[in-house]
């Protein structure tokens, strides 16, 4: 019996981007957390994506060949960039974004997810060194938006807003420059609100 070759065939490189959110148990503004991004000494190259470098982004990061799932990669960056361990049913999928080049090749795709997270908890974050130089709670209506990723401006609001997206930005060169964004609505979360 003659093998299938399959070496033509290219696992496409993931990742994952987690906003985290809590409220207080009494009343008030959900907030969301994010991160100061480091930037890179001159002359060195610290991050993959030079043009995060100086603005606030939610953790998360590249799937690695020892994490079981997207799901557990997304609780690892998380752990990771922010010292919370959370359970895997703190976390919602709420879609994702497949970057492609302008003759359609696709480049990675990135999964979304909300994490839910207990208020108390609020004030034990604690990231790895070298990533952020600052982690804040922010008001959700309040975002930072001068002084995040463009593209996150675009999505993280409708995101904190429970609306299920799915998403391709086509890229230029790894400079960021984006060409143009298609963002299809894929409905609301439908789960019980933790709050």
């Amino acid at each position: 019996m003659k093998r299938l070759d399959l070496s033509f065939t290219r696992r496409l490189p993931t990742a994952n981007i987690t906003v985290p959110v809590t409220r207080n148990p009494k009343g008030g503004p959900l907030l969301t957390l994010l991160g100061h991004k480091l930037t890179s000494p001159e002359g060195t190259k610290q991050h993959t994506f030079s043009f995060a470098e100086g603005k606030w982004v939610s953790p998360g990061g590249k799937t690695k060949s020892t994490d079981r799932s997207e799901i557990h990669a997304a609780q690892r960056e998380v752990r990771e960039d922010t010292g919370l361990s959370l359970p895997r049913l703190a976390f919602q999928n709420m879609g994702s974004i497949l970057a492609v080049r302008p003759d359609g090749y696709e480049l990675w795709k990135v999964y979304i997810y909300l994490a839910f997270v207990d208020y108390h908890l609020m004030s034990k974050i604690r990231p790895e060194r070298g990533k952020f130089d600052a982690v804040q709670w922010f008001n959700a209506d309040l975002l930072p938006q001068r002084e995040m990723v463009p593209t996150d401006r675009l999505w993280m609001p409708r995101i904190l807003a429970l609306e299920r997206l799915s998403m391709v930005f086509t890229f230029v060169g790894t400079s960021g420059r984006m060409l143009r964004p298609v963002i299809k609505s894929e409905g609301f979360a439908a789960y019980d609100n933790p709050f």
